[in-house]
């Protein structure tokens, strides 16, 4: 016999865990937990066999986030941006598997390892092909201490998790 898997968040001593077992329901939980996004499932299996689970920490302003999900896309869209949520930047952490990141016209490309910043302020993308895991930092702009053209340049590239300042705080 198998047991049901709950269906609300459950609180854990490694942090809040949710799952969704649709993607009318990861739609619902991602939103919820980030900011107001689209979704629609990648691949042929169709919108009742997704599956996804978000482990969350609330440290004050910052929310860390671990994204376990299949292959699928997320998009905010201007009227999204427009409807909330844009105070934001949302650094990803890439733990497992790939995905691509677009916004203001520039597509970056996320192996595991690499780190990428972006403004939930602007539009964006983000699809992924497979099952992938992600840990997502989400945290208020006044917090970084930089001008819009300063964050706008640390957007244009991904970084490796093994050099720069990136290396501290990845060390697969």
């Amino acid at each position: 016999m198998t047991a049901a898997l709950p269906t609300g968040p459950v609180r854990t001593a490694t942090g809040t865990v949710a799952r969704a077992g649709s993607s009318n329901e990861w739609k619902r939980l991602i939103s919820a937990s980030f900011v107001p996004l689209e979704t629609a499932p990648a691949g042929i299996r169709g919108e009742r066999a997704f599956t996804g689970q978000l482990t969350s920490h609330q440290l004050r302003e910052l929310a860390i986030v671990q994204v376990d999900a299949m292959a699928h896309a997320v998009e905010r869209t201007p009227d999204l941006v427009t409807a909330g949520g844009s105070g934001f930047y949302k650094l990803n952490l890439q733990l497992s598997g790939s995905g691509v990141l677009r916004q203001s016209g520039r597509e970056t490309v996320l192996s595991t390892g690499e780190l990428a910043i972006y403004d939930t302020g602007q539009p964006y993308t983000l699809r992924f092909d497979e099952s992938f895991s992600t840990l997502v930092l989400m945290f208020p702009k006044h917090l970084v201490g930089l001008s819009a053209d300063q964050m706008r340049a640390s957007r244009r590239s991904r970084w490796a998790g093994n050099t720069g300042w990136a290396a501290p705080s990845c060390p697969f």
